[in-house]
């Protein structure tokens, strides 16, 4: 199926050609005028940043989605098993840069949330306002998904407080059904904000997001879900769709993490003298097992 040179358009309504796809790699380069940018083909594709144009592109793409999709689904397993020797320089990156942002922030986030959310307030968006204060550290100037939510909410508070309910109510650890309700908020939230404002890509409410939200509600079952994983042969990250990760199995991924935590010296004596934050609690585990992935993502230490 050749579709080089064939137009597609970017999410703002330029349109551009194709120049080359590499469906093994699921990279895309196109032309912008004189201009070349690639991406990552089954993310920009799925989100809505490249949309096919003509009947064989459109075709094309979605072959390449399912293609990586299912890769990744294998590449999700092999990559989470028997990673107890590389927990030890995990951890040691997280001790080595931990100061590079401030290392109470996720905490600070935690207890802010729990001193606020009321699910039944009678002023829904006020309360939301409050709860989200402190998580708009993950913010910067190009995606900004707290400020997304207030800005829907304030149009349809009633309908974000039912897709929060959804999302929020599951019984035992909820790892039975945490796929389903994260996928059903995502598309609530989506079709609430294309309806009020179009198509705002800073906006957009993610996997990350959603799995932060769970965290901050009940971080005794949840973990915050960063979406990198290394598959290139090159070592390079790229960032995996919400519709490629399988919840049980990145939650079995950080359950090993948790498990290598008092097997680590340096961890454990980083612990001992952690008086601000950490008090031993299953909570304060999950939510430093979070801590020290985000700190992977940023530094992109965990290789495959």
């Amino acid at each position: 199926m050749d579709v080089i040179s064939q137009q597609i358009m970017l999410s703002d309504g330029t349109k551009a050609r194709i120049k080359n796809i590499d469906k093994e790699k699921g990279s895309i380069k196109i032309l912008l005028g004189e201009t070349e940018k690639e991406y990552y083909l089954p993310v920009a594709f799925s989100k809505g940043i490249i949309i096919p144009i003509t009947s064989e592109t459109q075709a094309l793409f979605v072959e390449i989605f399912n293609y990586h999709r299912n890769k990744f689904d294998v590449k999700i397993i092999e990559t989470y098993r028997n990673r107890e020797e590389k927990n030890n320089r995990l951890f040691d990156n997280y001790l080595k840069n931990r100061f590079k942002f401030n290392k109470y922030e996720l905490w600070e986030a935690y207890k802010n949330f729990q001193s606020n959310w009321d699910l039944e307030a009678g002023n829904f968006l006020d309360m939301l306002k409050k709860s989200m204060r402190f998580a708009k550290f993950i913010e910067n100037n190009w995606w900004q998904p707290i400020c997304g939510l207030v800005a829907v909410t304030e149009v349809v508070p009633e309908e974000v407080r039912s897709l929060f309910r959804e999302l929020f109510a599951y019984d035992g650890d909820g790892r039975s059904s945490i796929q389903e309700r994260v996928e059903k908020f995502l598309t609530g939230m989506e079709k609430f904000s294309k309806m009020q404002f179009g198509y705002k890509e800073k906006y957009y409410q993610d996997v990350q997001t959603v799995s932060l939200y769970l965290l901050l509600f009940d971080p005794h079952n949840n973990y915050w879900y960063m979406d990198w994983i290394s598959s290139h042969e090159d070592g390079s990250d790229v960032r995996i769709d919400q519709l490629l990760i399988d919840f049980k199995q990145y939650y079995n991924f950080c359950d090993n993490v948790l498990n290598s935590i008092n097997k680590s010296l340096n961890m454990m004596d980083y612990l001992r003298n952690e008086q601000v934050a950490f008090n031993n609690t299953q909570e304060d585990y999950h939510i430093l097992v979070s801590d020290i992935l985000r700190n992977c993502s940023i530094e992109h230490k965990y290789r495959g």
